[in-house]
């Protein structure tokens, strides 16, 4: 994945999170960060359903 296309996704879910705002604690990772984890998720998942 590109940086480009990181950013995007970043820019995306920022948008989105501004738009929520639920009561409650805030998330103990930032939004990058998030995003990343998703991101190696769906590239571990993709990997294990194509065998």
């Amino acid at each position: 994945m590109s940086r480009k296309t990181f950013e995007l996704m970043e820019d995306d879910v920022k948008a989105d999170a501004q738009k929520l705002k639920l009561p409650g604690r805030r998330p103990k990772l930032i939004i990058e960060d998030q995003v990343l984890i998703v991101i190696q998720y769906w590239s571990t998942a993709l990997t294990i359903t194509s065998d």
